[in-house]
This record gives C-alpha cells, sequence and structure tokens, in this order.
C-alpha cells in the first residue's frame, strides 16, 4: 500500500459560470473548466456567488490542489482560496 499527498497553490485567470450542481465553476484562460466544491469562507464574504450579479465576470483566482493516493484511489481536492475580480 503505498500513499502519498501533495499540495500546489495555482494562480490563474477564468471566467465564472456560476454556481452548478453544488460546484463554484470556472471557465480558466486555457479552456478547463474547474469545480470547485470547497471554498475559502473570506471569499464568500467578499463575493456572493450564488447570485448572477458574477457570472460570466473575469476573475484572478487563487486555489489549492490537494492531490492523495491512498490504496488504488488517487483524490484532488480543489479550495478556491482567492478571488479578484478583473472585470465588471
Amino acid at each position: 500500500m503505498s500513499y502519498y499527498s501533495a499540495k500546489h497553490i495555482v494562480t490563474a485567470t477564468g471566467t465564472y459560470c456560476g454556481f452548478i450542481a453544488g460546484g463554484y465553476v470556472f471557465n480558466l484562460e486555457n479552456e478547463d473548466m474547474i469545480d470547485f466544491t470547497q471554498i475559502k469562507p473570506s471569499v464568500l464574504e467578499a463575493f456572493d456567488l450564488h447570485v448572477s450579479d458574477f457570472k460570466n465576470k473575469k476573475f484572478e483566482l487563487t486555489y489549492s490542489e490537494n492531490f492523495t493516493h491512498a490504496s488504488d484511489d488517487d483524490i484532488a481536492v480543489f479550495t478556491l482560496v482567492k478571488l479578484e475580480l478583473l472585470s465588471k
């Protein structure tokens, strides 16, 4: 049984698509879609992402990528830690 855990902090630019199926979805500039199910409370205090006011707005986002491998499963958890509105 092997086990590892790795954490990376990433900063990227992306457009907010909305709160979809329990996650905060962003379309990154490289065309990757990322769905955040975990978000720091300070981000939600600054931006109420449940309302449509921020949909289709461009943000600089900082998030952590947490990778864990235990047994035969690889698990990736993305946590949104910071947002900065780029377009109004």
